[in-house]
């Protein structure tokens, strides 16, 4: 008489079906079994027998999970297994030794990092009100000496401390951002000291560009970020204040999405969204009129609810379903 029950995929079967204890039919495995199926046709004789024990699994996540999850997956419910004398220590260590140990768990510290940009953007505008307040004492020299080693010491510490430091990888992503804010600050300050009467948006295109760089190259979720915010802002003051259809925000816009899918970070794919959603507002406005840019936000919108749907039902971006939803 079976007395022991467990789900398994085909892979775990394979890999188990080796052990003495598996091939003497100690256990009985039911792999790639429809649950319902599995409960209609099984649930009786389950109950009927005191003597068959399911296993506390969850079958559709497991399918879902990628390989180091099985694994992980594994080592705890063979811990579980254990303490309920579903088999012994001797079972337990040879399934065990058929996989490479399990890898701990590495959450982002979303705490660490939310801090570390707060902190950034204080210490940034610190800076420059410092600047500000000293400004018209300082040589031209000393000034662009100031905004150059600034941006430096803030970029290269930061992507030193991001590459090298797992530890501390949300501080030094947070100095980058330092160095981004200071980036921007720069280009302003610089346009002060030479008196450059200039196109004021291109400022903001080049910030955001800067951004959008840093972003890339990290590959970093603040920088991608900020780098949305930027141009959007550029498509907003180029829109009211010029009159100016800016449409190549949604090309630079739109190369953010791929690093928000790379990162599987739902707050950046957020952000962008909302970002193109309010510059098609300003970049439609400035050839048309508002009947034009209800038509444009309901078609946008429109996309991003198929598009939303199109994900819940894909099992690697089902998360991003609710986010295209929501926007």
């Amino acid at each position: 008489m079976t007395n022991k029950v467990f789900l398994f995929s085909d892979h775990i079967f394979t890999q188990l079906s080796s052990l003495p204890e598996i091939a003497n039919n100690k256990y009985l495995f039911i792999c790639n079994i429809d649950l319902k199926m599995l409960f209609f046709r099984f649930i009786g004789d389950i109950f009927q027998s005191s003597d068959i024990i399911i296993g506390d699994l969850n079958f559709a996540g497991f399918a879902m999970a990628c390989q180091e999850d099985k694994i992980r997956w594994l080592s705890e419910q063979l811990s579980q297994w254990t303490n309920a004398n579903i088999i012994d220590e001797t079972a337990s260590g040879k399934i065990r030794s058929l996989y490479p140990p399990p890898k701990p768990k590495t959450t982002r510290p979303w705490a660490v990092i939310a801090f570390s940009c707060i902190g950034a953007c204080v210490i940034g505008l610190g800076v420059i009100l410092l600047l500000a307040y000293n400004w018209d004492d300082m040589t031209k020299a000393v000034k662009l000496s100031l905004i150059f080693a600034s941006i430096i010491i803030s970029h290269s510490v930061g992507i030193t401390i991001f590459l090298r430091s797992q530890k501390f990888k949300a501080l030094g992503e947070g100095l980058t951002l330092l160095g981004t804010i200071l980036f921007g600050a720069g280009i302003f300050l610089i346009a002060q000291i030479y008196h450059i009467d200039e196109h004021y948006p291109n400022a903001f295109l080049f910030w955001g560009i800067g951004a959008f760089l840093m972003a890339w190259a990290m590959p970093s979720i603040a920088q991608a970020i900020i780098a949305a915010i930027i141009l959007t802002f550029w498509a907003i003051f180029e829109g009211v204040d010029f009159g100016t259809s800016m449409p190549y925000t949604f090309a630079l816009l739109g190369l953010l999405l791929p690093l928000a899918y790379k990162k599987r970070n739902g707050l950046c794919l957020c952000v962008i969204l909302l970002a193109i959603a309010v510059s098609t507002i300003f970049v439609v406005a400035a050839c048309f009129n508002s009947v034009n840019v209800f038509v444009s936000l309901l078609s946008l919108f429109t996309a991003y609810t198929a598009i939303g749907i199109l994900h819940q039902k894909s099992e690697t971006f089902a998360k991003f379903g609710s986010v295209y939803r929501a926007c």
